[in-house]
């Protein structure tokens, strides 16, 4: 069952709860009905439990750990590709107002 499909059947059930007590059963017949819906709350809530521990397990085995998210307020560098650049902007620019 997916998640989405325990969560409808969950539904189904609490709106079967409430409904159960007003549809006119004998007692012995309701107490039965009730017995039989909180087994069906069990066996749903350990598919769910079992559902969630599996993806747990491959959410912390698939983790990679990362560093800190520590960095000090420095500004950056100026990087050496960016002065050159910058030089070569300005050589050209003498070149084009020659011509």
């Amino acid at each position: 069952m997916c998640l989405m499909q325990i969560a409808r059947t969950l539904l189904i059930i609490g709106i079967w709860v409430a409904v159960l007590p007003y549809l006119g059963f004998p007692m012995a017949i309701k107490n039965i009905l009730f017995v039989i819906t909180g087994l069906a709350l069990v066996y749903i809530s350990l598919l769910f439990y079992k559902k969630n521990t599996i993806i747990v397990k491959n959410k912390k085995r698939n983790r990679v750990t990362s560093p800190d998210n520590f960095s000090e307020n420095i500004p950056p560098k100026v990087s050496v590709t960016e002065t050159t650049l910058t030089e070569e902007v300005i050589e050209i620019e003498p070149e084009i107002q020659q011509n």
